[in-house]
């Protein structure tokens, strides 16, 4: 939902953080994405074992992203549909950059 709500919204957003998601409704981004986030800041973290999201909807996410231009830092790990504190120090490193 982060991914398609925010990419959508017209006020510019400091960052769009999508943790073991995918792109629903992707057919339709190119032509509803707001221009106030066209330069957000993507930060999309997926586990390699997670079994309710598969990792695979998650690559296809990001490569439509990019593909769209949308600048997404990707960042996978070790674990299931789960948190990792790998992943936390991830993501308290990127708010801290996109929040400065």
């Amino acid at each position: 939902m982060a991914l398609h709500i925010g990419l959508r919204r017209p006020r510019r957003l400091a960052g769009v953080m999508a943790l073991s998601a995918y792109l629903p409704v992707r057919a339709t981004l190119a032509a509803d994405a707001s221009p106030a986030n066209r330069e957000t800041p993507i930060l999309m973290c997926h586990g390699v074992h997670d079994g309710v999201v598969p990792l695979s909807l998650g690559v296809a996410s990001r490569e439509h992203l990019q593909s769209l231009g949308y600048r997404v830092e990707w960042r996978t790990y070790a674990m299931e549909h789960q948190v990792s504190m790998e992943e936390v120090a991830d993501i308290s490193a990127w708010l801290g950059r996109v929040l400065a």
